[in-house]
């Protein structure tokens, strides 16, 4: 996640696929206003955030490009610091130069126990089948993760052999085989903002 700012597209993560449509349990209001914004990048942590404080441990850190919908960032902004979701908000990078901001929101309670089952990469461990239904509908590939879709275990099976460098046939790993997770566990690289400044 070291170099999110340095484009103007939106950085795809595990965060991003599998927590942050859960923020939907805020409501209708909070999502039309979240949407309105541009999200750059999300993730579970920022490292200068947690050297400096006793850390955000169940907390969806979200960076916005302030540049772009400047007018609907300002309402957001406004709006979101009174309510009882928020955390706190910074300037990200350069303080003089940035035009991205984070917003830190506290991940809904309910679901305290699928974000740290998310954490180890549990994926199909997360979320009963309504919660899935009621989050997830619009987001077909994260369903297939979460139920173990036989269909996606043949893609990642072979991601999994390309990533294990198993080119021999009798080395590789077979769908039907495979019991475990059909994606790769989070990692603090791809999840975590100014991972590079960690000691």
């Amino acid at each position: 996640m070291d170099k999110v700012t340095q484009q103007k597209t939106i950085y795809p993560n595990k965060t991003r696929k599998y927590l942050l449509p859960c923020l939907r349990e805020y409501g209708e209001v909070f999502i039309n206003k979240i949407n309105n914004v541009f999200k750059v990048a999300v993730g579970i942590g920022d490292i200068i955030v947690d050297l400096s404080t006793s850390g955000y441990e169940r907390h969806i850190f979200i960076l916005i490009d302030t540049t772009i919908a400047t007018k609907f960032f300002l309402n957001f902004i406004e709006w979101i610091r009174v309510q009882p979701m928020y955390e706190e908000d910074y300037v990200y990078d350069n303080i003089q130069k940035s035009s991205f901001h984070m917003v830190v929101l506290k991940f809904p309670e309910k679901y305290y126990d699928s974000f740290e089952t998310f954490k180890k990469g549990k994926y199909s461990e997360m979320f009963n089948k309504e919660t899935i239904t009621k989050f997830f509908v619009n987001h077909p590939e994260a369903q297939a993760v979460f139920i173990k879709d036989h269909n996606y275990k043949i893609k990642f099976t072979r991601k999994l052999n390309v990533f294990l460098n198993n080119v021999n046939e009798i080395d590789r790993v077979k769908p039907e085989e495979w019991e475990g997770e059909v994606d790769f566990p989070p990692t603090d690289e791809t999840e975590k903002f100014n991972h590079h400044l960690k000691k």
